[in-house]
């Protein structure tokens, strides 16, 4: 007869902590923001260009600028057991430009409605390289995955451009290419960039498809330029 209190109790037990349970997993969380501010500014590479106040025109019209300097969340998110969301933000002083800002010798992308950051590399050292992978789903040809590759070929001592010869120079070959995981990998896609210190870039050169032996599909080349005090 003392059992049936016993297993009671048990039963009792095992109701509680399987609402627990339930309510755990049922947690509702608000996304958590952490701030921090980083009053040092990030400096451009000297092969970008991109201190504000300074512009670049080229000949086919193109043009770029840097036009001031912003304080920007660079976001790291972080997800707990419990599917809680805390999201770090660190505050960073560097120079805008179009579509994003520049991070030392890299582009800075943040999207604050989604709390995400895209670092970038663009330039570096002689004989540095890098790159990234990323997957996605077509609905005519299936899943695949596109490639970027970043390389620095060479430093050069002179670049003539447009009848001006620049010096120190970076070359970065840029590769882009196309996989589909059950039919076929496409041709790459090959970009030459070169870059002159303390001005930034003077040459794009676009390959597309058929081999940098061939003219390339797009160049154009620096005509004009400003680099404002720094």
């Amino acid at each position: 007869m003392t059992l049936v209190p016993k297993l009671k109790s048990i039963i009792v037990l095992l109701t509680v902590l399987l609402a627990a349970s339930a309510c755990k997993k049922n947690i509702q969380c608000e996304v958590e923001y952490v701030d921090s501010y980083n009053l040092d500014t990030i400096y451009p590479s000297e092969y970008l260009g991109a201190y504000p106040g300074s512009w670049r025109e080229y000949d086919n019209g193109h043009r770029e600028a840097a036009t001031a300097w912003e304080s920007v969340p660079k976001h790291l998110s972080v997800i707990d057991s419990e599917g809680c969301n805390t999201v770090f933000r660190d505050y960073l002083i560097v120079p805008k430009v179009l579509g994003g800002y520049i991070y030392g010798d890299s582009v800075l992308v943040s999207n604050q409605s989604s709390n995400t950051s895209r670092i970038t590399q663009m330039v570096g050292a002689v004989g540095d390289s890098w790159g990234y992978t990323e997957n996605f789903e077509n609905s005519q040809w299936g899943s695949g995955h596109k490639t970027h590759s970043w390389s620095i070929d060479s430093l050069l001592d002179f670049k003539e451009v447009n009848g001006v010869i620049y010096e120190d120079v970076l070359f970065v070959r840029m590769k882009y290419s196309l996989y589909y995981d059950e039919n076929w990998g496409g041709p790459s896609d090959i970009s030459h960039v070169y870059y002159a210190r303390n001005i930034g870039k003077i040459q794009y050169k676009y390959f597309e498809y058929y081999g940098e032996e061939f003219p390339p599909n797009v160049e154009y080349g620096l005509e004009d330029y400003y680099m404002a005090p720094h």
